[in-house]
């Protein structure tokens, strides 16, 4: 006997959404730590704004009555990064219900269903996060943005827009003040990863007013960060060439490292390592639309039942030039 859609929606809500919600938000340690602090938005128009310290005043030297510069410097302007959505299907055929009848066998067809789903959004969440292009506004644009030169923390950062506002070269000041809009790089090319190195990226976000909170690579990533460590000795004083590991964690200079299978590049020779902040960090819902499922129903003229999870949020750092990515070869 098949399964009537109101039952079918009590048995999904009570016995399995909540599990696929969790699953979701823990898929990655940095997105575990993003959702800790996510806020849901009532919709205000197209796009979430808000107000970014941009440029510097500039600043002269002067003598006896010499006139002093007046012009002003818009120093403030209004960012916005646009709301973007993804869904995620689920569908269960009248074929797979006459072979999977009884309670017990319809529970586990449901089961790997919701498994399936699962795996899905995960894919979808994470990616966003970490490689999410932009895409014609459907997009969030994520760490990377898919390349070296587009993402909200790049790699290597060129003339472009994020949240609206361009990361130029007409910015006011001089020495570590141009490219205000930035964030900081370290490009070590070809050349293997080492420990001197990702001191150096984590003080170039200190310098700038960063406090670095994680710092996110690949899993080969961390490898090469482990295989620089001396056995399994534990070190508590921050040393350039010696991180601080333990069985179960690592850290550097007193900052959390965790790996990201979604982190750019995803495969290949060389990886990124992301030294981040997160409290900088949006990630917003619209209300009532957080992992937001819509209810089993039997389309016309199918013999199937479909449900969607659906998900509208918006993501990004407020400020690109107080997060750091350091790029190398990984040996």
């Amino acid at each position: 006997m098949a399964l009537h859609t109101d039952q079918l929606n009590v048995m999904t809500h009570e016995q399995y959404w909540p599990t696929v919600v969790s699953q979701v938000t823990t898929s990655t340690a940095f997105i575990t730590r993003l959702f800790s602090k996510v806020k849901d938005e009532r919709g205000s128009g197209v796009a979430l704004n808000w107000t970014a310290a941009y440029k510097l005043e500039d600043g002269q030297w002067y003598s006896g009555y010499e006139i002093l510069d007046t012009t002003p410097i818009d120093e403030f302007k209004e960012a916005q990064l646009d709301w973007v959505n993804f869904n995620v299907p689920c569908s269960i055929s009248g074929d797979e219900e006459d072979k999977n009848q009884g309670k017990e066998a319809f529970h586990d067809l449901l089961a790997q269903k919701m498994k399936l789903l699962t795996e899905r959004a995960t894919h979808y969440m994470g990616k966003a996060v970490m490689q999410g292009t932009g895409a014609a506004a459907k997009e969030p644009l994520g760490l990377s943005g898919g390349s070296a030169t587009t993402g909200s923390v790049a790699e290597t950062p060129t003339t472009r827009a994020y949240a609206g506002l361009t990361c130029g070269t007409d910015d006011v000041g001089s020495g570590d003040f141009t490219n205000w809009w930035r964030n900081q790089t370290l490009d070590g090319g070809d050349a293997a990863f080492t420990l001197a190195n990702l001191r150096t990226i984590v003080s170039k976000v200190k310098k700038v007013g960063g406090k670095p909170s994680i710092i996110v690579t690949r899993i080969e990533g961390t490898d090469a960060m482990w295989s620089l460590c001396e056995g399994k000795q534990r070190y508590t004083t921050p040393h350039p060439e010696i991180a601080e590991i333990g069985f179960t964690s690592m850290q550097f200079d007193g900052i959390p490292v965790v790996h990201d299978f979604h982190c750019y590049p995803s495969t290949g020779t060389s990886s990124n390592w992301y030294v981040l902040q997160e409290d900088d960090f949006i990630l917003r819902f619209i209300k009532g639309k957080f992992m937001h499922r819509t209810p089993w129903m039997v389309p016309q003229d199918q013999d199937a039942k479909v449900m969607h999870l659906r998900n509208k949020f918006t993501f990004g750092p407020r400020t690109p030039r107080i997060q750091g990515v350091y790029h190398s070869a990984l040996d």
